[in-house]
Order: C-alpha cells, then structure tokens, then sequence
C-alpha cells in the first residue's frame, strides 16, 4: 500500500495524489515518475503510458476518495506512534522513540519531542516546544510553546455535505540558523513537507500553514498568518498581523506591511500596504 502523498505539480515515485479535471494537463508530469496511486476526476483520460506506470482511481469527487484513502494511512500513523514508548528525560522534557540529536543540543524541561524528529548541533529548544513529524537544522532557537508539525487544516465534503479532514501526510523541514516565535505554530504538509530555509525568522503568534516554503532569511513578524501553499523568495518580509492567502507566491525581497491582505501573487518587489489585493 502506498503510505506518502505528493501533489501533480512535483509528484514523486510511490505516492499518493489527486487531479480534477482543471489540472489534467499537468497529468504529463507523472511520466517522469512511476508507481503511483492517482485519484483523478471522471472523464480524464490518462494515455497509455501513464496507465501503465501508475494506477488511477476515477471519481467524482477525487478529493473526497483521497481524503478517505489519507485517513487510513494517517490511523495506521496514529495507531502506531501509540505503541511506541515516550519518555521523560533526566532534563524533564519528552522525548519519543527514534529521536537523533546533535551536539550540543538543548532542549528545556516540558518541551515534547516526537518520535523519529532530528535535530542538528547547537539547537535551542525552549520550554512547552512541541515538536512533531520534523527536522529541525542546526544552531535553531525554537521558543516557548512553538507547535511543529500540527496538523494543518483542510477540509473536503462528504456526499452529505459534511466536513472532513483531509489528514497531513508530510513533515516539516527547518534548515540552519532559523527562529520560530513562541506560540507560533508550523503545520506539517498535507502532501509535501513544510520548508523554512536558511535563516528564516518567525516571531511570536505567527500561523505558518500546510506545504509553505519560506525562502532563504524571510522575516514573518508577530501574528501574520500564511495560508497552505504559500511561498516566499529570499528575503522576503511578512509585516505585523499581515494575512497572505493560500496558493499565494511572494517574489524575492517582496515587502508586506502590517495589516495587509494579499489575495494574489506579489510579483514586485515594491511594498504592499494594507489594502486587500
């Protein structure tokens, strides 16, 4: 059974994923990958060299039928991380099964753990820090009651009309020398990992949501919220309380002043300033 997800814009070998109709050109992009599981929507028409390297899965509603084959893979996750020991330290903080630390790494009393995380050398990671499904660089400072690796919050229909979670199945990558604020929480991907790259500075009450990539040395200022799928370029600064859509890019060296909303790509480096776009 395939346990990973990818997205058609980048899919990866021995994932799973969704298409609807609006994006079945981007179908090519499976030729240069094999042995996935593709739920796509009724009347596509993958050739048939893509049907003979994955399997696909008509519906539809291909969201809906990823989501429900997601939860079986996220129960399983679940269910298994409940059978795996968690510990307190001599430290007094928490630390799960298959944890890796490097040198010189320092973790507060309170802060949690998870299973499987790796955290690089000279790492600070402060009291109440929860962190989950991730690695983290090194020479990081994580502060009080940062949350890594939530799930993030996505939603489909069922045919009743329903809510449903569809569950994160990615992780979150942080590189050296980056911040997270206190109370700051980084979703892990719903079907890529969540990325801040080298250098990136979160402040505190920041929500950083599903799949984001932040660019090298972005600064995201107190209480700024960046929807799944958001990206950054380098340098890129996010204001305070600034909201930035979903599925919005940020050009290199983009400047968002506090308050804004941006609805749509910024493709200037010029500021934004307060008015919804």
């Amino acid at each position: 059974m395939v346990t990973k997800a990818s997205f058609i814009g980048e899919p990866v070998s021995n994932t799973v994923l969704y298409v609807g109709i609006k994006l079945e050109n981007k179908l090519q992009n499976l030729e240069a990958v094999e042995g996935c599981l593709v739920f796509v929507e009724s009347g596509m028409t993958p050739s048939e060299s893509l049907r003979a390297k994955h399997e696909f899965r008509f519906s539809d509603n291909p969201v809906l039928e990823y989501a429900r084959y997601a939860q079986e893979i996220a129960t399983r996750e679940f269910n298994s991380g409940r059978e795996r020991k968690i510990v307190m330290t001599d430290e007094g903080y928490y630390r799960g099964e298959g944890v890796v630390l490097g040198r010189n790494v320092y973790i507060e009393p309170g802060a949690f753990i998870g299973h499987d995380v790796r955290i690089g050398d000279d790492t600070i990671v402060l009291t109440h820090a929860v962190i989950k499904h991730a690695t983290i660089g090194s020479q990081c400072l994580i502060k009080e009651h940062a949350q890594i690796g939530a799930q993030g919050f996505t939603m489909v229909q069922d045919e009743e009309g329903n809510e449903m979670r569809i569950p994160c199945l990615g992780a979150v990558c942080i590189h050296d020398h980056v911040e997270v604020g206190s109370f700051t929480t980084v979703c892990r991907g719903q079907n890529t990992d969540t990325t801040l790259s080298h250098h990136v500075k979160i402040d505190d009450h920041v929500h950083v949501g599903h799949d984001v990539h932040l660019g090298s040395n972005t600064i995201i200022a107190a209480a700024a919220t960046l929807g799944g799928y958001d990206k950054t370029g380098a340098n890129a600064y996010v204001g305070l309380n600034a909201t930035i859509k979903q599925l919005v890019t940020l050009t290199d060296d983009a400047q968002i002043s506090m308050g804004s909303r941006i609805a749509k790509d910024v493709t200037s480096a010029s500021g934004m300033y307060g008015m919804p776009r």
